[in-house]
């Protein structure tokens, strides 16, 4: 898996380091941190951030020092940082919106969902995304001169 994510990455300019030392992570502690961070409205980049930091700098995720040398780039503290961890109350909320989505039929990630309509799971060839869309919302091809309301969607 890990040789066809860097082949596939190199292609789209993505340096994948897995590296000797690489490891698997617990993600609840992730989402909490993005959680709030939502909130804060700063959830975009720290997401890519976390992304940066496990698939380019082979840094280990599940090492809370790790987590509060990264959250010092937002200016959180590692007392704030270690708070957001052990509050229950967060990791509950993120544990009730994976379970949304897994009640939805989400079990991997990458997965998209398309109008809430439809869903494709992993990485997939710009083709099926192409065809799940013209699934979701075909288009409606009119003659010359014909119009639509654009707010009923009448022709």
């Amino acid at each position: 898996m890990t040789k066809r994510l860097e082949e596939s990455g190199k292609e789209e300019g993505i340096n994948f380091n897995f590296g000797k030392e690489w490891l698997a992570v617990n993600t609840l502690p992730l989402h909490q941190l993005l959680h709030v961070a939502g909130e804060e409205g700063f959830k975009d980049a720290l997401k890519e951030r976390f992304m940066k930091a496990y698939f380019d700098e082979n840094l280990h995720l599940n090492d809370v020092d790790v987590l509060s040398t990264i959250m010092a780039e937002y200016d959180w503290s590692p007392e704030k940082t270690q708070e957001i961890l052990n509050e229950d109350a967060i990791a509950y909320s993120v544990k009730q919106e994976i379970a949304h989505y897994q009640q939805r039929g989400v079990n991997s990630v990458p997965f998209f969902i398309i109008n809430d309509k439809f869903g494709i799971s992993g990485a997939q060839p710009p083709a099926a995304f192409l065809e799940a869309f013209q699934q979701v919302a075909p288009l409606k091809i009119i003659a010359t001169g014909d119009s639509c309301d654009p707010s009923t969607g009448i022709c």
